[in-house]
C-alpha cells in the first residue's frame, strides 16, 4: 500500500512487498501477472527495482500509469485470483522522486544529502567520489553526471568552511542540478600534488596495476548476465587505485577494489559481421605523489539476444533461440495436484527473472492416469528479442491421478460464474403482458414448461450454491499493505478493478 512507503519508482529500489494466503488449503502461486520490469516475485515476497523505460505513460504528463496486478492461489485444483489496481511513477530525472511530486516535474536532478558534515582537507585533495558519498540519491548505473562546477582551491588554510558546488546532469533530461558541499582546509594542498592533464598520463603495466580480470578464469562478460568478480590492486604501496575505470560496461560498478555487477542488454554498438562481442578498452587508473598512473587492457563484452546466459558468440543457434539449461533432472511427482508452471520452471536455471522469457506448456499436460512410467512434459521458451522458440521437457510421474474436476482452471470457474448469471437472468425477467400465439393455443403446454423451467433453475442454484464454498483469501501482510480479501458470495475469481484501491493524493 501507499500508504505505508511502497511507493513504486522507476529506477529506486522498492520496499519489500508480501503476498500471503489466509486460507490454509490454499496455496500462493510464484507468478504475478502485470508485475513492472525488473520486479520479481519469489511466491512469498516483491522485490526489485522497477526498471526504467519511455514507453506506456500517459500523454497528459502525470508521471504515473496504472497497473493491474493478479494475484494468484490453487486451491484443489481450482485457480483462485485476486486483483488489485497499483501505480508505477515515472522518474525521468534519476533521483528517486517521483515525477508527480518533484518540484522540476522530473526536469532536473533534485541531489538529497546522506551527510552534512564537511570534508576535512589535510595536505590531498579529496576526489570527486569522496563528495559523491555526502549524498544518498546518486544512481550507480552511470545515468547521472556529477562535477565541479568550479575547480575547488585546498591551496589556502582556513577554519572556516568554504562552499564547493557540484553539478548534477541526468542523461534523460535538459536541466542541470546543483548542491554543495561544506569544506574546511585544515593543511593546504600543494599545488604539485594535483594530478596533471590527460596527455601526461603515466602509463604502468600489471607490476604496478594488477587485476584478476581474466576469460581464463571464468571470468567472461555476457550482456544480461551477473559477471563474476573481479579485482584490481595496486602493486605499489605509494600508489591509490582511483575509483573509477573508463570504458567499464553501464550496468558494472567499481568500488576502488573490485569490479561487480550485471551488463546491462543494449541493440547498440555491435559488429555488423555478426561475431557477437565487442571489443572494449578498460582504463585503470592510480594516483602517486601527483601523478595520474593508468594501466589499459583490451576486454570483451559478449552480447545475448536470446538472454539464455550464453553468448551468441558460442551459441549454437547463434543468439535466436533459448537454450534451457537445466538445475535439476529430477521428475517432478503428482500425488493428485496438479503442479504449477513454476514448479516445472524452477528446473531450469537461466531462466532471467525480470520476465524477458515467456515460458508456457506446448501442450497441456494429462495428469488424469496413473503410472510408474515418466512421461516428458515439453515446455516453450519464447525470448521477447527474437523470433524463434525453444523447447525442453520435464519428466512427470503421476502416482495419485489429477481428477478432472480437481483440475479446472479458470476458464471453468468463469463458465461455472456465467451460468449463475444466466439463471438470474431468467429469474429477473418480467413476464410478456401480452400472450403469445402458442400460449393462447397450448396454454396447458405453457404452464408445463414454466414447471420445467423453474426445476432447471432451482438446479442450477444448487450446483452453484456448491461452488461458493470455495473463495480465495489472499493478503499482502508487508506492514497490512493490502486488506484481507472478503469471501465474494458469487464469484471465485476476484476481481478488483471495478472498484480499484484508491490511489493517494
Amino acid at each position: 500500500m501507499e500508504s505505508n512507503g511502497q511507493q513504486w519508482i522507476e529506477g529506486k529500489e522498492i520496499r519489500p512487498a508480501t503476498v500471503t494466503s489466509l486460507d490454509k488449503d490454499a496455496e500462493i502461486l510464484k507468478e504475478i501477472d502485470g508485475l513492472p520490469k525488473g520486479l520479481i516475485f519469489d511466491g512469498k515476497t516483491i522485490t526489485g527495482i522497477p526498471e526504467p523505460s519511455n514507453e506506456g505513460w500517459p500523454e497528459d504528463g502525470s508521471g504515473f500509469k496504472t497497473i493491474t496486478l493478479k494475484f494468484k492461489a490453487k486451491k484443489k485444483g481450482k485457480l483462485l485470483v485476486r486483483k488489485i489496481t497499483y501505480w508505477l511513477y515515472r522518474d525521468k530525472d534519476r533521483d528517486g522522486i517521483s515525477d508527480d511530486e518533484d518540484k522540476d516535474h522530473g526536469e532536473k536532478f533534485t541531489p538529497q544529502r546522506s551527510s552534512s558534515k564537511p570534508i576535512i582537507v589535510e595536505g590531498k585533495a579529496p576526489s570527486l567520489e569522496e563528495y559523491k558519498e555526502r549524498f544518498s540519491n546518486i544512481p550507480k548505473d552511470g545515468s547521472v553526471e556529477v562535477s565541479f562546477k568550479n575547480e575547488p582551491d585546498y591551496s589556502k588554510v582556513s577554519e572556516t568552511p568554504q562552499r564547493v558546488y557540484l553539478q548534477f546532469k541526468s542523461k534523460g533530461t535538459k536541466e542541470v542540478g546543483e548542491a554543495y558541499v561544506m569544506v574546511i582546509v585544515k593543511k593546504a594542498v600543494e599545488k604539485e600534488e594535483k594530478p596533471k592533464p590527460q596527455e601526461e598520463e603515466i602509463e604502468v603495466d600489471q607490476k604496478v596495476i594488477d587485476t584478476s580480470l581474466m576469460e581464463s578464469n571464468g571470468q567472461q562478460w555476457i550482456e544480461g548476465k551477473e559477471i563474476r568478480p573481479a579485482t584490481v590492486t595496486s602493486l605499489d604501496k605509494d600508489a591509490e587505485i582511483l575509483k573509477e575505470i573508463d570504458g567499464l560496461p553501464k550496468g558494472l560498478i567499481f568500488d576502488g577494489k573490485t569490479i561487480t555487477g550485471i551488463p546491462e542488454p543494449s541493440n547498440e554498438g555491435w559488429p555488423e559481421d555478426g561475431s557477437g562481442f565487442k571489443t572494449i578498452t578498460l582504463k585503470f587508473k592510480a594516483k602517486k605523489k601527483g601523478k595520474l598512473l593508468v594501466r589499459k587492457i583490451t576486454y570483451w563484452l559478449y552480447r545475448d539476444k536470446d538472454r539464455d546466459g550464453i553468448s551468441d558468440d558460442e551459441d549454437k543457434d547463434h543468439g535466436e533461440k533459448f537454450t534451457p539449461q537445466r538445475s535439476s533432472s529430477k521428475p517432478i511427482i503428482v500425488e493428485g495436484k496438479a503442479p504449477s508452471l513454476e514448479e516445472y520452471k524452477e528446473r531450469f536455471s537461466n531462466i532471467p527473472k525480470d520476465g524477458s522469457v515467456e515460458v508456457s506448456f506446448k501442450n497441456e499436460p494429462d495428469y488424469s492416469k496413473v503410472s510408474e512410467t515418466p512421461q516428458r512434459v515439453y515446455l516453450q521458451f519464447k525470448s521477447k528479442g527474437t523470433k524463434e522458440v525453444g523447447e525442453a521437457y520435464v519428466m512427470v510421474i503421476v502416482k495419485k491421478a489429477v481428477k478432472k474436476e480437481n483440475s479446472q482452471d479458470k476458464s471453468s470457474s468463469k463458465k461455472a460464474i456465467k451460468k449463475k448469471e444466466n439463471s438470474k437472468n431468467k429469474i429477473e425477467e418480467k413476464p410478456s403482458l401480452k400472450p403469445s400465439v402458442n400460449e393462447k393455443k397450448y396454454p396447458d403446454k405453457n404452464e408445463s414448461n414454466k414447471d420445467s423451467g423453474n426445476k432447471e433453475l432451482e438446479k442450477t442454484e444448487k450446483e452453484n450454491s456448491e461452488n461458493e464454498k470455495d473463495s480465495l483469501k489472499i493478503q499482502s501482510t508487508k506492514n497490512s499493505q493490502l486488506p484481507p480479501l472478503e469471501k465474494n458470495k458469487e464469484e471465485i475469481i476476484i476481481d478488483e478493478s471495478k472498484n480499484p484501491t484508491q490511489k493517494e493524493q
